[in-house]
């Protein structure tokens, strides 16, 4: 009979339309949850941003920089801007850490500590977890914005540079060893992402 068929499709139905409201009330819980904290975590007079330019100033500025980075690529590739702005300020906030320990895991515990918003913890983790079996899309954007702002300044002496040249050589050293082979980035993306750094030619100069 057709009930045979109507009934089992409208449970489906229904369950279907259930299942998606219950997703989007947990994630507007999840995002309203840290929203606050995520307002506070990106400026930069935030405590722990004013202790890292207080203890370590040449890192402080390394952070304003990759923070600012990662905004303009995200805004572009419209991805999640402030949690890459957020990922660009605090990647190597360990280094200010009185544990023993690398960097990368002293970054993750200080940001545990703080109540730092889970999905920045877990990209921090990510980016100095050299076991990585894959890279996401957000990681890769960090480490390529990230070598690229600290190789321009570690030049800034330097009377020319090619900033094209920088950006293809950084890229290319990440996909060398291996570090690029797992990105959940497509191809295309990436090129994108290489294009867009090359569009910041005159925040370079500012750097130097």
């Amino acid at each position: 009979t057709p009930a045979v068929i109507i009934d089992p499709l409208v449970g489906l139905i229904t369950d279907l339309v259930l299942a998606a409201a219950f997703l989007i009330i947990a994630e507007h819980r999840i995002v309203f949850r840290y929203k606050d904290k995520y307002i506070e975590m990106v400026d930069p007079e935030y405590e722990l941003l004013m202790r890292l330019k207080n203890e370590n100033r040449p890192e402080y500025k390394r952070a304003i920089h990759c923070a600012y980075l990662c905004d303009r690529i995200a805004d572009k590739m419209e991805l999640n801007r402030i949690l890459l702005k957020g990922a660009g300020f605090y990647h190597r906030i360990g280094v200010i850490s009185d544990k023993d320990g690398s960097i990368e895991d002293n970054s993750v515990h200080m940001l545990e500590e703080n109540l730092f918003p889970p999905q920045l913890t877990a990209l921090v983790r990510e980016y100095g977890n050299p076991d990585r079996k894959a890279v996401s899309v957000e990681a890769s954007v960090l480490m390529i914005s990230e070598r690229v702002i600290d190789t321009i300044m570690k030049t800034a002496s330097s009377d020319t540079i090619n900033y094209d040249e920088v950006i293809d050589k950084v890229y290319s050293s990440y996909v060398l060893n291996g570090i690029l082979k797992n990105t959940m980035m497509s191809y295309h993306d990436m090129n994108r992402l290489i294009g867009y750094m090359k569009e910041e030619k005159l925040y370079y100069d500012f750097l130097r």
